[in-house]
């Protein structure tokens, strides 16, 4: 990163934020001059701060947003909601299976330590609500014959 005083009156332009560096590009969507500092590159384009906070927050950037779901703990929690819902537990036991599932592939992708223990909780609390769902189900159908 250059200096406009190193590059001498006459070589840089400032960058707009800095004025004391030397512009290196300008942004592909305002034009203005930025340094190696402020230039943000995302989908092959150079944005200068402003115009990356504002698509970003329009949800234009798709490179941009950052959501994580922590399906360790969605699945720890329809475990225990799926207990005071027995009822459904035909719905919440398999759902919860399918979130113990992705936070194993999401544990592996991270390459996270520990949390085991409460997966394998989430997973008895699937099987306990699917024996309930099916109890629930026998139950109504014995009550008929």
């Amino acid at each position: 990163m250059g200096s406009v005083a190193e590059a001498g009156p006459e070589g840089a332009v400032p960058c707009a934020r800095h004025s004391g560096n030397a512009a290196e590009a300008n942004c592909s969507r305002c034009g203005v001059f930025m340094c190696n500092l402020c230039r943000i590159e995302i989908e092959g384009q150079e944005l200068c701060p402003g115009c990356f906070d504002r698509l970003s927050s329009e949800g234009v950037l798709s490179g941009a947003q950052t959501r994580i779901r922590d399906y360790r703990g969605m699945a720890v929690s329809f475990g225990v909601l799926g207990l005071l819902l027995s009822c459904f537990g035909l719905l919440t036991g398999p759902l919860t299976l399918f979130f113990v599932a992705q936070a194993l592939r999401q544990r592996r992708h991270w390459s996270e330590k520990g949390g085991i223990p409460a997966l394998v909780l989430a997973s008895l609390l699937a099987l306990v609500q699917i024996a309930i769902g099916l109890f629930f189900i026998a139950g109504m159908f014995t009550s008929f014959v």
